[in-house]
């Protein structure tokens, strides 16, 4: 069984996103979910492409790896 430590390693292109989630991720040169979690809300609404919409898929994402909890802000 995988941990959740290494479910938020895996690389966000093995993860099921839509295009617009990936060319977000490639903007900001975020590899993974942990890349991601090292910011707060505040400051990834603040990032390119990075809106409501993309939110909303992150905490989808976050969801389905039972890791919402690691979201900040």
């Amino acid at each position: 069984m995988v941990n959740k430590t290494e479910r938020l390693a895996v690389p966000l292109g093995q993860l099921s996103t839509s295009p617009e989630f990936r060319e977000m991720c490639n903007a900001n040169g975020f590899n993974t979910l942990n890349d991601i979690l090292r910011f707060k809300v505040s400051e990834l609404t603040r990032k390119s492409l990075f809106g409501m919409r993309m939110l909303r898929e992150l905490i989808a994402l976050l969801e389905v790896n039972e890791a919402t909890d690691l979201l900040i802000d």
